[in-house]
């Protein structure tokens, strides 16, 4: 059997079937979250490699340790094991409306926690957390509209001109897996 951590769930409630076990975790103890806990205290409450799949959406912009975040995710973690975020991109109005946001992220920020990154070997000191980048999807609106890009050469180009008109690129969508090793 699975067992998955649906992080900072909300109202998000992810329900347990013979195949996936689901814990679902929130700061409250709103209906269907199995635990409370806050997630600026480390470390979290599981055992080292717990989970095959965490869930972050909408989480990570939040906490003000990312490096802490994402020891604590890659201990909690099996090796192999996936986890995906859902974070505002850096210049998007979802990053500014919410007062609550403590970091900004654009596509480059996690590729520190990517063993096969360039950022990571210019500067491997930076944490013992050990990802794999799998996949980079965005979401982009114009228009009143949405699409949501996966790698290429038009994400690429979505991207560049990101940096330039703020809100073209609202989300990401990142999912790394957590490798064998030691930093």
């Amino acid at each position: 059997m699975l067992h998955n951590l649906n992080l900072a769930c909300g109202t998000d409630i992810r329900q347990s079937t013979p195949e996936v076990k689901w814990t679902n975790l929130d700061l409250a103890m709103l209906p269907g979250v199995d635990l409370a806990h806050d997630l600026r205290r480390f470390p979290w409450p599981f055992p080292d490699h717990t989970f095959d799949r965490v869930i972050a959406h909408d989480i990570i912009e939040h906490l003000p340790e990312t490096v802490a975040t994402m020891e604590e995710l890659w201990r909690v973690l099996k090796p192999g094991g996936i986890v995906e975020f859902r974070i505002p991109y850096f210049n998007s109005i979802h990053m500014f409306n919410d007062p609550t946001h403590q970091r900004f992220f654009n596509e480059n920020t996690l590729q520190f926690f990517d063993v096969g990154s360039a950022f990571r070997k210019a500067r491997p000191y930076y944490t013992t957390a050990c990802f794999r980048r799998v996949s980079l999807e965005i979401s982009v609106g114009f228009l009143r509209r949405s699409w949501r890009l996966r790698e290429g050469f038009l994400q690429r180009l979505i991207l560049k001109l990101s940096k330039s008109i703020g809100d073209l690129t609202q989300v990401m969508w990142v999912t790394m897996r957590a490798e064998v090793g030691n930093g």
